[in-house]
């Protein structure tokens, strides 16, 4: 395995080295990197090598491709509509508004030179088509995809995975030359590796040779067999394949006979498991996508019998067998998983015991008590929360449609309420949000409980984060009602804040303050100090008038004490950013520049995509309002990108924000270079445009007192907002072309020009016109 290998997105790094397959894997590379096919499918029966091979191709031809290889394993999914999404995510693609997914998929690869690698297509081989168009509207894409079955799309270059050459055990070469059979080869190294005494000898040579014929070859299964070196001979377990393969003739018709080869390997090592290891088994494989030991525990804990070693022991002897395999994250835990292949066997024992609805109920309700357990935090973006459900996308998945199918609606309703957090920092807005209403919709569903409430809550977030703020009114309405008759006042919280977010993205600033007032009263009533800190920076949010600017400050800065006095990152994230905002306004850049580098610390140390998003605009603003022209631009575009790479569309009020950023850049940088600049911010890694943030930053810090040029209207006092009116004012726009250009109301239009009027100290919209062409702002 090459270094290169472990650098490439979502490829796994095997820990054995790949026997034999040399040809094919100079044959595949040729394809792809020589000959440029755009499609090449690895076919052949289970448990042939088809994803080792991919991984190995993958790292021979990915400096080929100038913007890299991606792997996304399809092997935990079974509906063909999640195969697009998959690749999306891997590829860090958002759903855009109006566009479906693989509109923008398409548009973000269009000019990509892109490996993708899909494995374990076969049980989504529907989703065919959407690869087909894909291929067709980016031409620097090539796919590399391992499937059981071809899938039959125009251009398509199949390539059949064979089993591992193996020797004829009728005429046998002399042992050095055996050794060199491919199937050979692979058996010897593993068996090895399970007994590092093990060599190849003329005792064992026959034996070792009618082992790997009768495996035909296959790795896995040859694999399997050389694990169990450590305590059979090679006569010996020899002659336990010959008790077992005559039981592939009265297999299943429909499937491959390496198919039912490998059954029987696999059937021959269950066989060889203990009771207890049989029962751990076939209860594992319940899990989609892998598992945690706290998992295992949590799947065996009922039984009173399995002690944290033993599971151990029981995890290890699998492990020795091949049946499961093991790999370390980044944070030092392991995980465990098991091949599909294996995984299906292991699901046949557990359907034909009496157990499976209790193991499938089981693995249901610790998913649940992990979510109820993740789900505070997680929505305050908890790093090491999130971290810990993201691999578990699967399982929560699995938990929900079990849940669902067996009318365990209270359930099904408790554990969405919680994967709001999780939605909304780690991506999948839409696919929580489908989830979600599918939920609501059970027979059932409808009782006015807390659980109900309690997904509504998540439901009317989803609507307001995927652009729907009208949509989330009826919800959060019925939410409200629902926890009020109930007397759960502290669960209010939730839905009040919603009511105002909603209310403000509608542009009703009034209503949006009633609410937030509200909530601010309820949460001081129950004493929860980080719902009353966002509560008083919300509020300070939407009070626009300049007569309104100490009583803004005095909120935020009790916002700040009470979220620091909790210990809570999020509410202090918030408020600091609202005092920053202040700042920005009366032209104190230090101030701002100071509040944002430490807004920045926490964003990234939270590792909070969506806010990292908001505090580049506010880098954006500042560096323009600090002569940083270029770096605005830049740090604007990034903001774009940030906000679709993280699922989450701009509200029509920051919508009008950033147009009026770009609008006042124009005629500074000119069209062209406005664009370049913008479109180069978009291009920024997430940690690229971090450090551009940080750049401007630490600029406006050193910067004289005197070296700071306070624009003309800045020094009057007027807002960024204000500017942006007072130009149209000096363009000859009425109220009302004034309201259509940014987005606003004609009420708040009216209010914006008073407040010019009082500050420039004029009378009329000549006035206004006159000083706006006298001090630059047209």
């Amino acid at each position: 395995m090459t270094a290169t290998a472990s650098r490439l997105p979502g490829l796994p790094t095997p820990l054995t080295p790949l026997i034999g397959r040399e040809r094919e894997v100079a044959a595949v590379a040729s394809l792809l990197r020589d000959d440029r096919a755009r499609l090449v499918t690895l076919t052949g029966p289970g448990g042939s090598g088809k994803t080792r091979l991919a991984i190995q191709v993958t790292t021979e031809v990915a400096a080929s491709f100038s913007d890299g290889a991606r792997f996304v394993s399809l092997a935990p999914l079974r509906d063909p509509e999640l195969v697009i999404p998959a690749v999306a995510q891997s590829f860090g693609v958002r759903e855009a508004a109006g566009q479906p997914l693989l509109a923008s998929l398409m548009a973000a690869l269009d000019e990509r030179l892109t490996l993708l690698v899909l494995d374990n297509f076969e049980q989504v081989v529907s989703s065919a088509p959407a690869l087909s168009e894909l291929l067709g509207a980016c031409p620097g894409l090539s796919l590399l995809v391992t499937s059981r079955v071809p899938l039959h799309l125009y251009g398509e270059r199949v390539v059949a995975v064979p089993p591992l050459a193996v020797p004829d055990d009728a005429d046998l070469p002399p042992v050095d030359e055996l050794g060199r059979v491919e199937a050979v080869r692979l058996f010897v190294n593993r068996a090895q590796s399970a007994h590092s005494a093990f060599a190849l000898t003329p005792d064992n040579a026959a034996a070792v040779a009618n082992i790997c014929v009768r495996l035909d070859g296959l790795p896995l299964a040859i694999e399997l067999a050389a694990a169990r070196m450590q305590v059979f001979s090679p006569r010996a377990l020899a002659e336990r394949l010959e008790h077992r393969l005559p039981l592939l003739v009265g297999g299943p018709r429909d499937v491959p006979e390496r198919q039912r080869t490998l059954r029987a390997t696999i059937d021959w090592s269950y066989d060889l498991l203990t009771a207890e290891r049989q029962l751990l088994f076939r209860r594992l494989a319940v899990f989609v996508g892998g598992w945690t030991t706290q998992a295992v525990e949590a799947l065996v804990a009922h039984d009173g019998r399995d002690s944290e070693s033993g599971i151990l022991d029981g995890l290890v002897a699998l492990l020795d067998q091949n049946l499961i395999h093991q790999r370390a994250r980044d944070d030092g835990s392991t995980r465990f998983g098991m091949l599909e292949t294996i995984r299906e066997y292991g699901l046949e024992q557990l359907a034909a015991s009496d157990e499976e609805p209790v193991i499938r109920q089981r693995h249901a309700e610790h998913f649940l008590a992990l979510a109820e357990r993740g789900g505070p935090l997680v929505r305050d973006g908890d790093q090491s929360w999130l971290d810990r459900l993201d691999p578990e996308r699967a399982n929560l998945r699995a938990a929900l449609t079990w849940l669902s199918e067996h009318d365990k609606v209270e359930q099904c309703l408790r554990l969405v309420a919680e994967l709001w957090g999780f939605w909304y920092h780690r991506g999948g807005l839409s696919d929580g949000w489908s989830q979600v209403e599918a939920v609501l919709a059970l027979p059932g569903a409808e009782r006015p409980t807390t659980a109900r409430a309690g997904a509504l809550s998540t439901a009317a977030a989803l609507a307001i984060a995927r652009g729907d703020p009208a949509g989330s009114i009826p919800i959060i309405d019925e939410a409200l009602a629902i926890y009020e008759a109930l007397c759960e006042r502290a669960l209010m919280l939730r839905p009040l804040v919603l009511q105002g977010v909603a209310t403000v993205n509608l542009g009703d600033f009034d209503a949006a303050i009633a609410y937030w007032e509200r909530s601010l009263a309820l949460a001081r009533e129950v004493g929860d100090g980080p719902s009353a800190a966002r509560s008083l920076a919300n509020i300070s949010s939407v009070l626009t008038d300049p007569r309104d600017f100490d009583r803004r400050r005095s909120l935020l800065e009790e916002g700040v004490e009470i979220a620091r006095a909790a210990g809570n990152p999020s509410p202090i994230h918030l408020c600091l950013s609202g005092l920053v905002s202040l700042a920005t306004e009366r032209g104190d850049y230090r101030q701002a520049a100071t509040g944002l580098q430490e807004i920045l610390s926490i964003s990234v140390a939270s590792r909070w995509q969506w806010h990292l998003g908001q505090q580049l605009f506010q880098c954006a603003l500042l560096a323009r309002e600090t002569g940083q022209h270029v770096l605005s631009a830049r740090l604007g575009g990034a903001h774009d990108a940030l906000r679709e790479r993280t699922d989450m569309l701009l509200p029509p009020r920051e919508r009008g924000n950033r147009d009026a950023l770009r609008a006042s850049l124009r005629p500074i940088l000119g069209d062209d270079t406005l664009e370049v600049e913008w479109a180069a911010g978009r291009d920024l890694s997430t940690d690229a445009a971090i450090a551009t943030a940080e750049r401007a930053l630490d600029a406006v810090v050193m910067m004289d007192a005197n070296a700071v040029t306070l624009p003309a209207a800045t020094a009057r006092g007027l807002t960024a907002r204000e500017i942006e009116v007072l130009r149209l004012i000096a363009s000859g726009h009425s109220n009302k072309a004034i309201a259509l250009e940014l987005s606003l109301s004609i009420r708040t239009v009216e209010r914006h020009i008073n407040n010019i009027y009082r500050k420039l100290d004029v009378e009329s919209r000549t006035g206004a016109a006159t000083w706006a062409v006298r001090h630059g702002h047209t």
